[in-house]
């Protein structure tokens, strides 16, 4: 967690919004980054909440500071069981970026955007069952990115996936897939994808005024390291 600057300036993809500078500059650097590695990237946005049962004494590791980086270290280890077995032609490195919000409730919770190659990660969810059909598999499944993210949750929280995936809420969109000529054209897609993030950036939910501390992570672990030459 960091205590950064309150800079904030008008929102460059809705005028009507304001967006806190440093969140913006962070958010624009990740995206940058996986676009300029892979050409082709996944974007997934999404939103953590803390469940009920789990806020209080009951379970310290809710409002532990640690929280977000199990979250991380979990997903990490989930995606490379599931996607990458096999060797692969380019290293893997999930980006990422996540605020912590404070709603009108005062309930906190996290939003999230993870940047990923779009050939290995394209594909958000693969079943429409929910995250309880898998307990019937007797046999190891691939599972989505989706139920990945689910039970990264579950782990960092110690709870059941079934508690974790209703406190999980991705966007309408669920998975934008935007690529150099995107991103050069400025396209409908690449500036329906910049507005989402840019959301993350503003100012009004993240604590009471613009004096507090803002709460913002952000990383590239790697998921798995390049094995196979790339193709010609």
């Amino acid at each position: 967690m960091k205590k950064l600057s309150q800079r904030v300036q008008t929102n460059p993809f809705d005028k009507r919004y304001k967006v806190i500078v440093n969140h913006k500059e962070i958010i624009e650097s990740k995206f940058e980054e996986a676009l300029s590695e892979y050409s082709r990237i996944s974007v997934v946005r999404f939103d953590l909440h803390i469940p009920r049962q789990c806020k209080g004494e009951d379970n310290p590791l809710a409002s532990n500071e640690s929280l977000m980086k199990r979250f991380i270290a979990s997903l990490v280890s989930k995606l490379k069981y599931s996607y990458l077995r096999k060797p692969v032609s380019r290293t893997q490195i999930l980006r990422y970026v996540w605020v912590k919000e404070k709603g009108k409730s005062g309930n906190e919770h996290y939003h999230v955007c993870l940047f990923l190659d779009k050939d290995h990660f394209g594909m958000l969810r693969g079943s429409s069952k929910g995250y309880s059909h898998l307990l019937s598999y007797k046999k190891p499944k691939k599972k989505s990115v989706q139920e990945c993210i689910v039970e990264a949750w579950a782990s960092a929280l110690s709870i059941e996936p079934q508690l974790a995936e209703i406190n999980v809420q991705f966007s309408d969109s669920k998975v934008h897939w935007i690529n150099l000529n995107d991103q050069k054209t400025q396209s409908e897609e690449y500036r329906n994808v910049m507005k989402r993030l840019m959301y993350m950036a503003k100012p009004e939910t993240k604590f009471v005024d613009l004096t507090k501390t803002r709460y913002i992570g952000h990383g590239s672990p790697t998921i798995k390291l390049k094995s196979l030459p790339v193709r010609a």
